[in-house]
């Protein structure tokens, strides 16, 4: 084993000295890296020395840095002082902006998932949509924490986006809005089917799901649910520990996902407990292409153990794992560490899943929609007479008429046959 130095550069940077191990945490040699970063010393001092103006030299530091992380992948990032309180106000789940999930593909900017609920939701942004420009401004060459720095702001301002969506330029002006990121929100729907929605992997989700079981459980007939939806589309992702206790709620044993990086440390596996409570139901699971990272693990982990079928589209392919790293002055790195695989080892990075059943969401049909009863001047009220107690509300009704993929989920959980087939 080759005995470790440790070499010293010494450099007025920020008044600090500048510091470089010989070998890393796994004690792999960095002599190659050693030019490279003589390299970036000697371009500091040269700019220091004859730069034309007077240099903010943070500024100049924290470009390098991110260019640096900019060579990784699109989810490696660098954190100003700033940014790093805006990502622990993002993983709390409460923060000012429009409400979108954000990734950087083939250089453009594109939304994953809008958040449910939230101003750019309510104006109709998609999954798929591509930001070209944020209030006038290009985004060529944005990273992911460009973009967010951008788009997060004082609640009550706006901020206009400039949108490509099947050919089509929109222009969308959005008010920002404190964002309150929900885990879930759960109900019964005809025939004792219970359907749960996941907006993100938070922590505690898990536990989340747990009650929401339980809630559905008390509500059905006899205390048994015919069948069970579990929502997971345009759901970004979030905590990889969230996404194997949520798989772990309904498989009682083997592998729920494991991960594989150059690190020793980053290498994990995670199983499944049987803890004797795990929901018997029939279980269809909704993904689409906005199901990305944590959603992706839920969904591979039900699919591998046969466990459930996934109904909907072609999920995000987010596989990677990320983690931070605190540095000097308040800054953060976040880098990929690792790649996770499905119980039966498939990647899915830059693939995603493939569902079981295919089902393309129906685009919404132009116009008002058309006059029902409840709609006319003078009709009759509902009688509770103890007969309907079962039946879903109008508002789930609306939502079934309005969702395919969920209307197709409901169809199938409804028929006898497959129940028998499942049993």
């Amino acid at each position: 084993m080759k005995k470790t130095i440790t070499v010293v550069f010494v450099l007025l940077l920020l008044g600090m000295p500048f510091v470089v191990h010989q070998a890393n945490s796994s004690g792999q040699s960095l002599d190659p890296v050693y030019p490279k970063i003589r390299a970036i010393v000697e371009v500091t001092s040269i700019i220091t020395r004859y730069y034309v103006q007077e240099v903010d030299m943070e500024k100049v530091v924290a470009a390098g840095i991110k260019g640096m992380m900019g060579a990784l992948d699109p989810h490696s990032n660098y954190f100003s002082p700033q940014e790093a309180k805006n990502f622990a106000a993002e993983i709390k789940g409460v923060f000012g902006g429009i409400g979108t999930v954000i990734s950087v593909r083939n250089g453009s900017l594109v939304v994953v998932a809008p958040l449910e609920d939230t101003p750019a939701y309510k104006k109709g942004i998609k999954a798929g949509d591509k930001i070209t420009k944020i209030d006038g401004k290009t985004t060529e060459g944005f990273s992911v924490e460009d973009a967010v720095s951008k788009l997060r702001g004082a609640v009550g301002t706006n901020v206009t986006l400039e949108i490509e969506r099947e050919g089509e330029v929109l222009k969308v002006e959005i008010q920002r809005a404190t964002i309150h990121m929900k885990s879930l929100s759960h109900k019964l729907l005809a025939n004792d089917i219970g359907y749960i929605r996941l907006m993100a992997f938070r922590d505690g989700v898990s536990a989340d799901l747990h009650a929401a079981l339980k809630t559905l459980k008390k509500s059905s007939k006899n205390g048994t649910m015919r069948g069970l939806i579990l929502d997971l589309r345009n759901n970004p992702g979030g905590l990889i520990t969230e996404g194997a206790e949520v798989a772990d709620v309904f498989i009682t044993e083997g592998i729920l996902v494991y991960t594989e990086g150059r690190s020793p440390e980053s290498n994990l596996i995670y199983r499944a407990k049987n803890d004797g409570d795990e929901p018997l139901a029939p279980l269809i699971v909704l993904v689409n292409e906005g199901s990305a990272s944590a959603s992706e693990i839920v969904a591979g982990a039900l699919q591998d153990h046969e466990r459930a079928l996934l109904l909907g589209t072609r999920t995000f392919g987010k596989g990677s794992v990320q983690r931070k790293f605190d540095i000097y002055g308040g800054a953060a790195v976040k880098i990929t560490t690792a790649l996770y695989y499905t119980p039966k080892g498939r990647c899915i990075q830059a693939q995603g899943l493939e569902p079981d059943i295919t089902v393309e969401a129906a685009p919404p049909k132009k116009g008002a929609a058309p006059p029902r009863e409840k709609d006319i001047e003078g009709h009759l009220a509902k009688q509770n007479n103890g007969t309907d107690d079962n039946k879903p509300s109008s508002e789930a009704e609306e939502t079934l008429q309005k969702d395919n993929q969920l209307r197709t989920a409901v169809d199938i959980l409804s028929r006898r046959e497959i129940i028998q087939r499942w049993q």
